[in-house]
């Protein structure tokens, strides 16, 4: 220890201390007694008074229907039979007898026989003409990936223009008749049924182009069915086959009301089930017209009588399948499509067609004339026609225990049903020509070449695969319903009638007062017709249905994949053309043409099918007998295509959109 003896000494000491104390001082905060003195002043917190708090808050999850008016009701599930939303036969349309009015009574004895001569003009009928044209267009090239597969799916450019081709090739067959009975002026219609008569008379298989089948008919007259080129007693029932198609197998689950017993399922036991459908596209055209604007008990023609009947059918099929040999299924059907052409030419009498037995009031003592100055126009012009697109492009891959994957299913309908009822006269007298055309176009074009592929290695064997079972149907009918047979020349009574209303004078001839055929008609009816007589119906329908689908499938889960069952169907389409011409000449059985008679008729049905290049790879070497059969059956089409210009080989028309087609061709 060290003590200092000197007063200096002391001093430096005592203010080294000094220093130190002061520079202690400076590092406290200047203002922490003035905070201290602060918190000794706040007034001390009192004891807590605890009180129970009732938080129990309940949240009821209700939908949230953001700042919307229209809230759906709930709904349920019920089953019921499936009803058709097609009429397939239209509703009959028959004119009834026309019960005349009984003949005037014989003048009082010392009474003046008035003369046969009563002129009382009612409300003249007038031309009745219907245009409708239903027109129905659908994209639907539908692509779908699952699982994490990188693909890009290229255009079906091909497909389209494959299905180009075919429409123009079917088309070509009726082009003849489709061109003639192109919508047109009124004033032109002489032109047509006269050019129709003759393009008709000079017809030959090789104006059709080239087709599987064609059978022709050209006639004077053509009575009976037609079903496929041959003349049959009984046409086949297109409602009894779609009733088929929709029944439901005895092997397939029914559905059952839903309890409330609970239902596990077990995804490690149970097998993943893939269905798939690509097709089951709908196409309908059905156009029903019914025509009474004229349906007299006589009728007289002072001109010449045009009659012509016309009915054109083509079913144009491409149905080429190929399907990779390591596709997963024990059964592979292809084809099984159903092809048919049904026309009928029905030609009676009134009586025949109703059993109405005529009436009996008597020759008739006077008549009733009322007159057109001009000519008289009954036409109906239906144009259906239906297009879909549905070149489907898949990439799938097992999933799930039970999937349902449908990209096809489309519904496309055009219908239409047209009747005109008009007035009735006993007796129609044309002082020009008439002109009776009926013509049925309908056409079918389907494309449903499928392709099936495999990526990789995929250890999937089991389900089965459907790629036809498509349906093209064509049902035309033309029914005529007057006289059997018209009779040549003018009674003397009836040229005299016909000169005086020509110049305007009403006073029925003697004649008529004993004539046969106006017995049981009392007081006459009479419409004189100055002109010609236009009655002209034409019916066109068209179905185009691209449905060339591609299927690729690839193994992502060896464990899934394995036990996977595939249940595949790209075809089961459906294309229907029905058309039926209902047109009333008479009631009667009398009918005289002072001039000409020209009757014409003409049946075409053509069939383009091109299925017998159906490519089934199967596993090994080992082809099934009945394939062979099948494959060897078919004639050889490979030149088909070199006659069309739009379907031409890809190495004509430069690169291909199609990425895949390299690989799989």
């Amino acid at each position: 220890m060290f003590i200092p003896n000197d007063g200096i000494t002391e001093i430096v000491a005592h203010f080294i201390g000094y220093f130190q104390v002061g520079a202690e001082d400076l590092r406290y905060r200047p203002h922490y007694d003035q905070f201290w003195k602060g918190k000794a002043a706040a007034p001390e917190d009192g004891d807590i008074d605890p009180r129970p708090l009732g938080f129990r808050e309940t949240l009821n999850v209700k939908g949230f229907v953001p700042e919307v008016t229209y809230i759906p009701p709930q709904h349920s599930v019920a089953t019921a039979p499936l009803v058709h939303s097609v009429a397939f036969h239209p509703v009959p349309v028959f004119v009834p007898p026309y019960q005349a009015e009984a003949a005037s009574p014989a003048a009082p004895a010392g009474m003046a026989a008035s003369s046969a001569r009563i002129v009382t003009y009612s409300d003249e009928p007038g031309s009745t003409i219907l245009v409708a044209s239903q027109i129905k267009y659908l994209m639907d090239d539908d692509v779908v990936v699952v699982g994490s597969h990188d693909y890009e799916a290229p255009l079906r450019l091909d497909s389209h223009a494959e299905l180009a081709g075919m429409a123009e090739q079917g088309l070509q067959v009726s082009s003849s008749l489709a061109d003639l009975t192109d919508l047109r002026a009124v004033n032109q219609m002489i032109d047509l049924v006269e050019e129709a008569a003759a393009v008709i008379r000079a017809l030959a298989e090789e104006d059709f182009g080239p087709a599987d089948s064609l059978f022709l008919e050209v006639a004077d007259r053509i009575d009976g069915h037609y079903g496929n080129g041959a003349a049959v007693e009984e046409l086949p029932s297109l409602e009894a086959l779609m009733e088929a198609r929709l029944e439901t197998p005895d092997d397939e689950p029914q559905w059952q009301e839903s309890g409330t017993d609970s239902l596990t399922i077990d995804a490690s036991t149970t097998p993943t089930t893939m269905t798939v459908s690509s097709g089951g596209n709908l196409s309908w055209n059905e156009a029903a017209i019914v025509n009474a604007g004229l349906a007299p008990s006589v009728v007289v023609v002072a001109g010449d009588y045009h009659r012509l009947d016309a009915i054109y059918q083509t079913n144009v099929l491409r149905d080429v399948d190929t399907i990779d040999a390591r596709w997963p299924g024990e059964t592979a059907t292809m084809g099984g499509n159903v092809v048919q052409n049904s026309a009928s030419f029905v030609n009676h009498d009134y009586a025949t067609k109703t059993g109405a037995a005529p009436p009996e009031n008597g020759f008739p003592a006077s008549w009733n004339v009322t007159a057109i100055d001009g000519d008289m126009t009954f036409l109906s012009w239906v144009y259906q026609y239906n297009f879909t697109s549905d070149h489907d492009t898949q990439v799938l891959t097992a999933m799930g225990t039970n999937t349902f994957i449908s990209t096809g299913l489309n519904l496309g309908f055009n219908l239409l049903s047209f009747a005109n009822l008009g007035k009735y006269f006993d007796m129609v007298i044309v002082g020009g020509s008439l002109y009776d055309g009926n013509f049925i176009t309908q056409t079918n074009v389907l494309l449903d070449s499928d392709t099936l592929s495999v990526w990789g290695d995929s250890s999937a064997s089991q389900g089965s695969v459907a790629t036809g079972d498509n349906v093209l149907w064509n049902e035309a009918s033309i029914e005529n319903v007057g006289p059997d047979a018209w009779t040549a020349g003018l009674p003397s009574h009836y040229q005299d009638a016909v000169g005086r209303l020509s110049q305007g004078d009403t006073q029925m001839p003697d004649g008529f007062k004993a004539d046969a055929a106006l017995d049981g008609l009392g007081n006459l009816k009479v419409l004189y017709i100055a002109g010609n007589v236009y009655d002209i119906h034409s019916i066109n329908q068209v179905n185009v249905v691209g449905d060339a689908d591609f299927l690729a499938l690839y193994e992502e889960n060896l464990l899934k994949a394995q036990d996977s069952i595939w249940q595949v169907t790209t075809g089961a389409n459906t294309l229907v053309n029905k058309a039926s011409i209902v047109d009333y000449d008479s009631i009667g059985a009398t009918a005289y043409v002072g001039g000409n008679l020209y009757s014409d008729a003409v049946l075409v049905q053509a069939e383009i099918i091109e299925g017998s290049l159906d490519r089934l790879m199967v596993r090994g070497n080992e082809l099934a007998n009945e394939v062979i059969a099948f494959l060897d059956d078919m004639p050889d089409l490979s030149g088909r295509d070199d006659d069309m210009p739009t379907l031409q080989p890809m190495t004509d028309v430069g690169a291909s959109y199609d990425t895949f087609q390299s690989v799989f061709a």
